[in-house]
């Protein structure tokens, strides 16, 4: 967001945290509302979703979180994005990889 307002920033990481605390929550909802239809397979089935539904909504919330660091103005004064790259524990980031072709894929001649 160039030259956009440390204030702005602020603005913009108060609301990602605000949708990351109401992603968590619906998380939890979701897991306390167990289906019990009286058909156990049916409920196994509500259940998962139910979990993976929840899952989805953690992770949700862990990605607004980041947004919301990556939005909050540095004590530097830096632009959020303009930070100095941080070391990844699993080792540098794969190079940027060249689009397939519709051919490659396996889709059309390649012209």
């Amino acid at each position: 967001m160039p030259g956009s307002s440390p204030s702005a920033h602020a603005a913009l990481a108060d609301r990602l945290q605000l949708c990351g605390r109401e992603a968590f929550d619906a998380s939890t909802d979701l897991l306390d509302h167990y289906a019990d239809t009286g058909d156990r397979a049916t409920d196994a089935a509500l259940n998962d979703v139910a979990e993976q539904a929840a899952d989805t909504c953690r992770a949700l919330a862990d990605l607004l979180g980041e947004a919301a660091s990556a939005a909050t103005p540095t004590a530097t004064g830096r632009a959020p994005g303009h930070s100095p790259p941080v070391a990844m524990p699993h080792g540098p980031a794969d190079p940027p990889r060249r689009p397939r072709s519709r051919a490659e894929d396996g889709f059309g001649s390649a012209r």
